[in-house]
């Protein structure tokens, strides 16, 4: 046999091996990248989880909290306009405590009272000026309801001042600030 034959068929059985081989590895990347294809998702929850973030940072805590200032403030205007208005309805008639009768503008102006102190909080709220002075301190320009009311466990005592039959101001100390 010729030596350059055999050479040549070398060559040649040694292109096909690598043909070969090249066909194979080409077999095995497909098979591969066909693996590979769902992990292609996380590029996509990827740019998702980017975009939320991105969203988190618009929720700032500050525009948070001054939401729920203006919610608190809505919430005691609302509580103070409520009040003004079960102030101004009429009360109606009732027995005092001893059976004396008690007239509207009495029963009227306890009531207010007493509604103002709840709407701030008190409790067991006691109107200590008597029956008497309330019907002349509700068509009075000017006086004042003595009253005890509970707040926060301590007694607190104090006025309540009047405004031609309107409340204007509500001053009322606990006993630890009265007594130093």
């Amino acid at each position: 046999m010729d030596p350059t034959l055999i050479v040549g068929l070398v060559v040649f059985l040694a292109l096909v091996a690598v043909g070969g081989a090249l066909i194979h590895l080409a077999g095995r990347a497909n098979h591969q990248a066909e693996s590979l294809a769902p992990l292609a998702r996380l590029a996509s929850i990827e740019a998702l989880l980017r975009q939320l973030a991105e969203r988190g940072g618009e929720l700032e805590l500050r525009r948070l909290e001054h939401v729920l200032i203006d919610i608190r403030d809505g919430q005691k205007r609302l509580e103070e306009r409520l009040t003004r208005l079960l102030e101004e309805r009429g009360g109606r008639e009732a027995a005092g405590p001893v059976g004396v009768p008690v007239t509207s503008e009495q029963s009227s102006l306890s009531e207010r009272v007493t509604t103002r102190l709840i709407a701030m909080g008190f409790e067991r709220i006691e109107i200590v000026t008597p029956l008497e002075d309330l019907e002349v301190a509700a068509g009075a320009a000017e006086s004042e309801v003595v009253v005890e009311a509970r707040r926060g466990g301590a007694m607190h005592k104090g006025r309540v001042l009047l405004q031609d039959g309107a409340i204007s101001d509500v001053r009322l100390r606990s006993s630890y600030e009265a007594y130093p």
